[in-house]
């Protein structure tokens, strides 16, 4: 990391310490929820959700993870963090499962590597087409320079302890990478952005880093591709109106967790009550 970015991301000394563990241990950082990342956020439009987020993890319950989470997680790998990525994910060899003999020697091949990350010939292929298209373009490239990946960051939002992992950052932005099925047109990933809250991301992002130092990113880059041949991609700048409408979004799931989760100065929490709605 250059000296100067560092200097930007400087943070207190005391949350340097919780800020450096985060980051040397994903586990750590997924599991705990003494500070709450954007995802957490998200579960909290309705607490319900979170309450059984919160219980599957902290009490090691197996977890539904999807295949399109696997598929993101190594893309994500291979052009942020390629170094790890043969130590993350090994591709699943051609064994007949169909045959009491495969089904012997699929589960010998699971045993031999457990905490491996198996994928498929045809998503690993898909991949490293994708990371190819986006490293062979020269404007991807000049995105992705000058900065540091997989970047950790702690900050207090209304008394609430906080933490991001930013895809990538730089002097002046923060940039995150989103695939898609879809088409990766402005319409289209505009509708997608709100269904998921990536502009509730951007503006708590934004937000956690300007909040230690002035000097901070002031601007949020999406970099969407496709996952179909020819992997077309989009560069998207988050806005002003985009932003604050994130920024409203952020603060009142933030206040749904000191309402829910934290409770007032006695600790007094509110209770979920079912009510009904019209639609």
């Amino acid at each position: 990391m250059k000296k100067d970015l560092k200097e930007n991301l400087k943070v207190r000394p005391e949350c340097e310490i919780i800020r450096k563990e985060f980051s040397n241990d994903d586990d750590m950082y997924y599991s705990d929820f003494q500070f709450i990342t954007n995802s957490q956020l998200g579960l909290l439009q309705d607490p319900r959700r979170y309450f059984h987020y919160r219980n599957i993890v902290e009490n090691n319950l197996e977890r539904n993870v999807s295949p399109a989470m696997v598929f993101g997680d190594a893309f994500h790998t291979s052009i942020l963090e390629p170094h790890k990525f043969e130590e993350k994910f090994i591709v699943e060899p051609n064994i007949n499962k169909r045959t009491n003999a495969g089904k012997e020697e699929y589960q010998k091949w699971l045993d031999d590597n457990i905490g491996m990350t198996s994928l498929k010939v045809k998503d690993y292929d898909c991949v490293m087409n994708m990371r190819n298209k986006l490293l062979s373009d020269s404007y991807f490239k000049e995105l992705l320079s000058g900065g540091t990946a997989e970047y950790v960051d702690v900050w207090e939002e209304q008394g609430v302890n906080c933490k991001g992992k930013y895809d990538y950052i730089t002097m002046d932005k923060i940039i995150d990478i989103k695939t898609t099925s879809n088409t990766c047109e402005k319409d289209k990933f505009i509708d997608t952005a709100e269904k998921y809250g990536y502009f509730r991301q951007a503006a708590f992002y934004l937000d956690g880093a300007w909040s230690h130092n002035e000097k901070a990113p002031r601007e949020f880059y999406f970099i969407v591709i496709e996952k179909t041949p020819p992997y077309l991609f989009n560069v998207f700048i988050v806005g002003e109106d985009s932003y604050y409408k994130g920024r409203t979004e952020y603060k009142k799931r933030i206040k749904n967790y000191k309402d829910y989760i934290i409770g007032d100065s006695e600790g007094n929490k509110k209770l979920w009550e079912a009510k009904s709605e019209h639609i």
